[in-house]
């Protein structure tokens, strides 16, 4: 499997890094090619104008989105993997991984999609304001760092990309660390059905603990969130030797407080692997959290080593910190009850050693590099499993390396009548030889028709070459053909109709001759928007419209390839029973373009007759047809003489 790893870098280092270098390691080990596209926020620069391009970037990136769209070109990923977006990624990239129909997976590590700030925290305590309001609640705070352009430029993303539904429709599958994350999540407005859970892990195991330890450690940035405050009121009334390993806001703080007690040492910020060897001569480590953490990697690396933790009972700590991974929970920001369990676990030495063994038992059992690798590799099966689950119609012939099904117009229209009661969203595709031609250069448009639920042959030249191929496609089923009999077949199951696109004014003309026609037949809506898939407000757009009125079978005008890759993309998004793309068909029923007669349609003429009504428009078209259609025969002649050799005389 192929899989890109995309990450932007904070300024300062922490677990997010630790998980994407983690996972990129444990992939490469076990085999899979792993690319990696990264940023880096100390690249941005701090002058005015520097600001205003990362204030910019920070919602809509388009020379990053850019750049990835050329490595997605080049390696050609099953799966892009992003784990931090902010500031210089942003979350266009997922569009342009879109458009090259390529899944997205988005780890959660904070809370950034719900809060400018990413903690929800505020001013000492959890703040869930944004959580069930407008983001822009943060501008009266200032929660970007205390910054109001800051706060303007994070706050502007968050509500721009919940407007165009970029949470919802844009990846495919999102990892929370936690139950409790995944369950915030969902609250703010994430779909529950594309979150699933996944705990970070270690890819290098520290060494396990050989001694009782001689101190207690905390491991972290020293800030509000943190619970610094507690931990220096819990110290008080302790003599038990304690080391603090971090830096932040807090460290002068701390450093003039720890002068006048010499069994507290502040240690400032460590490299990896000088914190391992204070993690693996510690008594305990100590997390007294007042927000609600992901799920951290010192805790993690507590685990490994057999050492005990103190954790507070909040958010997903609440969760993890329970005896049976070695922990012992304490209330957030309750100061003598985290002086009361530290005392009890310094002094208890039986208790230490037994919440030692239950943490490496825990680790080895679930938190370890190849607990972590089956569940990557699990999360990313599935998601690309979901994309390429759709198998073409049992009946199908590929020609041209596209699945077309042997089945007449009467036998179309009863399986598409069925599926119309059916709780599966299908997509059909009436597929002509310019389809093939393009599919054969557009990678993205070939995936649409190998896993569309059904491809019909909208055009005598597939018959053909099927022919010539030995194989039998019985009759062409076009678009224009379909819709007047799947109308009458949607009025007869009580179904309704969406009509999307065609030239102004064809939709709802072709809506009132069909409703004339078929009294009763419920049109769920018409529009013919400007689509552009290079633009993702005009396809959310597009989507909120037709999902809004819900219909059961979705007609899309929007001509090759474009209706293709649009119900491709946004089928499940779209509330529909079935989407099929028809192409110019809403036209030929309004009467904006002549159709051929049936004798010309038969002749597989039809071509011809519409070149000579636009022969500037679709000269150049039909050229390039004619040519890949004779290429091909060429091809399918030599391999069916191929197998005529091969088989020899029966």
């Amino acid at each position: 499997m192929r899989v890109l790893l995309v990450h932007n870098f904070y300024r300062q280092p922490g677990g997010e890094d630790y998980a994407f270098h983690a996972e990129a390691a444990v992939l490469a080990r076990n085999g899979h090619e792993v690319k990696r596209f990264e940023r880096a926020s100390a690249d941005a620069t701090d002058s005015l104008s520097g600001l205003l391009r990362t204030a910019m970037a920070t919602a809509w990136a388009s020379e990053t989105a850019a750049a990835l769209e050329s490595e997605i070109r080049a390696f050609r990923p099953d799966v892009v993997h992003f784990h931090n977006t902010f500031p210089l990624i942003s979350p266009s990239a997922y569009y342009t991984c879109r458009r090259a129909g390529v899944p997205v997976v988005q780890t959660l590590h904070n809370y950034r999609l719900l809060c400018a700030k990413a903690e929800l925290f505020r001013d000492g305590a959890v703040c869930e304001d944004c959580l069930h309001g407008s983001s822009f609640s943060a501008l009266r705070h200032r929660c970007y760092r205390g910054s109001l352009p800051g706060t303007v430029a994070v706050a502007g993303m968050l509500s721009m990309h919940h407007a165009i539904g970029t949470w919802r429709h844009a990846v495919d599958r999102y990892v929370a660390l936690t139950e409790f994350a995944r369950a915030k999540f969902i609250e703010g407005g994430l779909p529950a059905d594309r979150i699933v859970v996944k705990p970070n892990f270690l890819n290098d195991t520290p060494p396990v603990r050989t001694t009782d330890g001689d101190f207690a450690l905390f491991v972290g940035r020293l800030t509000d969130e943190k619970g610094i405050a507690t931990l220096m009121a819990a110290w008080e009334s302790l003599a038990i030797p304690l080391r603090i390993v971090g830096s932040g806001p807090w460290e002068s703080r701390l450093r003039a407080w720890a002068s006048k007690r010499p069994h507290v040492h502040i240690e400032g910020w460590l490299a990896p692997e000088h914190v391992r060897r204070r993690l693996t001569s510690a008594r305990f480590l100590v997390m007294p959290s007042l927000w609600y953490e992901g799920f951290p990697i010192a805790l993690l690396e507590a685990m490994a080593a057999g050492v005990p933790v103190l954790a507070s009972r909040q958010g997903s700590l609440a969760e993890l910190a329970d005896e049976s991974r070695g922990c012992i929970p304490v209330d957030p920001g309750d100061a003598p009850a985290l002086a009361a369990a530290s005392l009890r676990l310094w002094q208890d030495a039986p208790l230490n050693r037994f919440l030692s063994s239950r943490a490496r038992n825990a680790f080895e059992a679930s938190y370890d590099a190849e607990a972590g690798y089956r569940r990557l590799l699990e999360l990313y099966e599935g998601v690309v499993e979901s994309r390429a689950s759709r198998q073409p119609h049992p009946s199908s012939v590929w020609v041209e390396n596209t699945p077309v099904a042997d089945l007449d117009l009467p036998e179309t229209v009863a399986l598409i009548g069925a599926w119309l009661d059916g709780d599966v969203a299908r997509r059909v595709a009436t597929a002509n030889l310019d389809f093939l031609r393009l599919a054969a250069r557009d990678r993205q448009l070939a995936r649409a028709l190998r896993t569309a639920d059904l491809v019909t042959a909208d055009g005598t030249p597939l018959l053909w070459l099927a022919r010539m191929q030995g194989d039998r496609l019985r009759s062409r089923v076009a678009g224009a053909d379909l819709i007047v009999p799947l109308a009458e077949e949607a009025r007869r199951r009580g179904r309704s109709i969406y009509l999307l696109g065609g030239m102004p004014g064809a939709a709802a003309r072709v809506a009132g001759l069909l409703g004339e026609r078929f009294r009763g037949l419920r049109i769920a809506g018409v529009a013919a928007p400007a689509v552009d898939l290079d633009d993702p407000e005009s396809c959310a757009a597009a989507v909120r419209m037709v999902a809004d009125a819900r219909p059961d079978l979705l007609l899309v005008a929007f001509g090759c390839p474009k209706q293709d890759l649009f119900l491709m993309r946004y089928l499940e998004d779209l509330h529909c029973k079935v989407g099929i793309g028809v192409g110019a068909s809403l036209d030929f029923l309004a009467g904006n373009v002549r159709r051929a007669p049936a004798a010309l349609q038969r002749l597989g003429l039809e071509w011809a007759f519409r070149m000579l009504q636009e022969p500037r428009r679709l000269g150049s078209r039909y050229a390039r047809d004619l040519a890949f259609l004779g290429r091909a025969a060429i091809r399918t002649r030599r391999a069916a003489r191929r197998r005529s050799r091969t088989s020899g005389p029966q």
